[in-house]
């Protein structure tokens, strides 16, 4: 469990990498135990680029596929915004 509460978003790493890392710490640090929903989305916000947890937090998921599926919406519309404002493709 110790695994979920040290995950963090690499600075050049996607939310979906993140996402991808972060459900497969997930599988085996649980076990294949419950763990709560409240607990996931917490441990999985908390590792989420600062700005990013912020935002995704102030959504109030209320579980693992709402945190997310907001994330996925938030990284989607700061690359549009940089597109718009720079030019460059994030992607």
């Amino acid at each position: 469990m110790l695994e979920l509460t040290r995950i963090k978003q690499g600075t050049n790493e996607s939310v979906e990498e993140y996402i991808r890392r972060f459900r497969s710490i997930l599988r085996v640090a649980t076990r294949g135990h419950a763990l709560d929903d409240l607990y996931q989305v917490n441990y999985f916000i908390q590792g989420l680029d600062a700005m990013l947890g912020y935002h995704v937090r102030r959504s109030n998921p209320t579980n693992l596929n709402d945190a997310v599926n907001e994330a996925k919406r938030e990284e989607e519309a700061k690359d549009e915004l940089l597109m718009k404002t720079t030019g460059l493709d994030m992607k």
